[in-house]
C-alpha cells in the first residue's frame, strides 16, 4: 500500500510538471503599473515587491509566493550588486516564467530564470 501511495505522489508530480507552461517577457513593478498604467517608467527593481510580466503586450499577474520567489531571484542577479534599486540602463529584466496559469491573467511561477 505505502509503495503504491509514493508511486501515486510521483505520478502527480511529473503530471503538475508536464502541465507547466512557459512564457518570456517583461517583469515590472505592479504597484507602478497600476498607478500609471506605462510600462517605459516601471521597471521592476530589486526592491518591488509585487510584480507582473508583460508578454507581447498581455499583461499576467503573479501569485504571492510567485513575487516572492521572484523578489529573492532579483536581489541575488550579479548585475545588481552595484545599486540593487536601478535597473541596468537601456535594458528592460526580462525573465523566462514556468507555471501554471491560474484564472485568466493570473501566473503561479514553478521556475523563474531572470535574464
Amino acid at each position: 500500500m505505502r509503495k503504491l501511495l509514493i508511486l501515486c505522489g510521483i505520478a502527480a508530480a511529473f503530471s503538475a510538471l508536464a502541465l507547466a507552461d512557459d512564457w518570456n517577457g517583461k517583469l515590472l513593478d505592479a504597484s507602478c503599473y497600476d498607478k500609471h498604467q506605462a510600462q517605459e517608467s516601471c521597471a521592476a527593481k530589486a526592491s518591488t515587491t509585487a510584480f507582473l510580466l508583460d508578454v507581447n503586450g498581455t499583461i499576467y499577474h503573479l501569485t504571492e509566493g510567485s513575487n516572492n520567489m521572484i523578489g529573492e531571484a532579483m536581489k541575488s542577479r550579479a548585475d545588481r550588486s552595484r545599486n540593487p534599486d536601478t535597473p541596468p540602463k537601456g535594458s528592460d529584466v526580462m525573465a523566462k516564467v514556468s507555471g501554471t496559469l491560474t484564472g485568466k491573467e493570473h501566473i503561479k511561477v514553478a521556475t523563474i530564470e531572470i535574464q
